[in-house]
């Protein structure tokens, strides 16, 4: 499967533009996060910056994620703590928990993209 991009809004800001895309995980994440595209936002060529969301678990509402845009790689990274609530602990990507999660599909991230 792949990501399901829905732009919700488009604005103009300057010379650059201003997008609120939906976006849908799949049953696939792989380690390292999804692959994206300026395309995939509703750009031509360039994102400046995305500005993340807080995924929360549509069923348990236990489950809190939150995605982050490696610019470097050009890619989505979905992270969490894999602890107890009685230790502390640094986000971690959520492919790389204990018990790894793959399983995003019941989540959708809306994003704040700035680009060209």
């Amino acid at each position: 499967m792949a990501l399901t991009f829905d732009i919700v809004e488009r604005h103009n800001a300057g010379d650059l533009k201003l997008n609120t895309v939906d976006v849908t995980f799949d049953s696939a994440y792989p380690a390292g996060g999804e692959a994206v595209t300026p395309e995939d936002f509703g750009l031509d060529n360039t994102v400046v910056a995305v500005i993340g969301n807080v995924l929360r678990d549509p069923d348990t509402a236990d489950n809190v994620y939150i995605v982050d845009y490696d610019a470097t790689n050009k890619k989505l990274v979905v992270a969490g703590g894999d602890y107890t609530p009685a230790a502390q602990g640094p986000l971690i990507e959520v492919s790389g928990f204990g018990t790894p999660i793959t399983d995003l599909s019941a989540y959708t991230a809306r994003l704040v993209v700035l680009g060209k």
